[in-house]
């Protein structure tokens, strides 16, 4: 009897530990299996990148968009006055700007910048451009004189006179005067030897001075505005490629020595309202053909070769 009872303590003994060991086997594998799992998760996350995506691009320039225009809009190192009177300031000097192009700005310390001072860039080099803005109305006596790098100017809108000797010996090719010019001084344009262009939108000029254009060698035509009453004294002088001038109706008077030396002007044409031409007028202009109207007192020219033709 007892060794029955030992017999079947033993055996209920042996299935605990048949059990006990089978239930340890099947946490090891299921261990196992997500450690597993996990490796596997693990291996692919880190060896697979990223697809980038985009938004359906059209062009190059949607995926690297250009870089803004650096451009300066205002040139550093300027020298500037405050006006005494008026809340504006003037630019007075080159200073320590050695930009090529010169950027003239609109506003400085928060005033506008309206004039070109008196020599203030006289005998500069250094540039061969320059852009003002629109808030600029006036440029002063000798502003640009002998600025003999200077190829290009952009004016203001706004400008309203350009002052004596301005422009006088720079190295401007082309020149574009503004709708609210009234003024332009006295040799503003002399001897600028490279000029060859002149286009004049204003009409509210009344005058071509005295030397404006004298010794521009290489203009070669052009058409002077209407509104201008009179033609100054020596106002074309030396211009010895000018082969085309257009008069307006509006002119009455052509001064002493007005076209002196213009050899390669050929003929001209004197509207009718003239009442004034001085004999001096076309004094070397050899074998010109001056057309004008039969009630015009034309003096006896000197020194000059001329042929009359009257119009009715």
């Amino acid at each position: 009897m007892r060794k029955e009872i030992t017999l079947l303590l033993l055996g209920a003994l042996v299935l605990m530990v048949i059990g006990v060991l089978s239930g340890c086997t099947d946490v090891a594998q299921t261990n196992s299996s997500e450690y597993s799992s996990s490796s596997i998760s693990a291996n692919t996350s880190s060896s697979t990148k990223p697809t980038p995506t985009f938004d359906n691009p059209d062009s190059v320039e949607d995926l690297c968009p250009p870089v803004p225009d650096s451009s300066p809009l205002e040139s550093i190192g300027l020298e500037y006055e405050k006006n005494k009177n008026n809340p504006y300031y003037m630019v007075t000097g080159i200073g320590t700007c050695t930009d090529t192009t010169v950027y003239i700005p609109a506003e400085y310390k928060g005033l506008p910048v309206k004039a070109i001072s008196k020599k203030a860039f006289q005998f500069c080099t250094s540039f061969n451009e320059i852009v003002l803005p629109d808030s600029i109305e006036s440029i002063g006596a000798q502003a640009f004189k002998r600025c003999s790098e200077l190829k290009k100017i952009t004016l203001s809108d706004n400008l309203k006179t350009i002052g004596f000797e301005a422009f006088m010996f720079s190295g401007i090719t082309s020149i574009s005067i503004p709708d609210e010019v009234e003024g332009i001084g006295i040799s503003a344009f002399g001897y600028c030897s490279s000029l060859t262009n002149i286009t004049f939108t204003s009409t509210k000029i009344k005058t071509i001075p005295e030397t404006c254009f004298s010794g521009c060698g290489s203009l070669q035509t052009i058409t002077v505005p209407n509104g201008v009453a009179s033609i100054e004294k020596e106002a074309f002088y030396g211009c010895t490629a000018l082969s085309s001038i257009t008069l307006p109706e509006s002119l009455d008077r052509i001064d002493l020595w007005c076209f002196e030396y213009c050899t390669s002007l050929n003929e001209i044409t004197i509207p009718k309202n003239v009442s004034d031409v001085n004999y001096c007028a076309f004094v070397g202009c050899n074998d010109i053909d001056i057309y004008c109207y039969a009630d015009i007192d034309l003096p006896n020219f000197v020194d000059v070769t001329a042929t009359i033709h009257y119009c009715n």
